[in-house]
């Protein structure tokens, strides 16, 4: 799976980094601290599945999901 996960707090992102490693389902894992760098990733990139936090400042991610 290419999975994305998007947070404005380091230390989440540092978090599910640490929770999800060595998920063998997960081959690829893409993080992005604002909505707006995700979604010029995703522009790119295809994707399988994308966590992405609610609140953050810019482009949160129900915005980002709309897209």
């Amino acid at each position: 799976m290419k999975v994305i996960y998007v947070d404005d707090e380091p230390m989440q992102i540092k978090n599910f980094c640490l929770t999800t490693e060595g998920m063998k389902r997960i081959d690829n894992l893409e993080t992005f601290e604002t909505g707006q760098d995700a979604l010029e990733w995703v522009k790119e990139h295809s994707i399988d599945v994308a966590f992405l936090d609610i609140e953050m400042p810019g482009t949160n991610g129900m915005e980002a999901a709309k897209i």
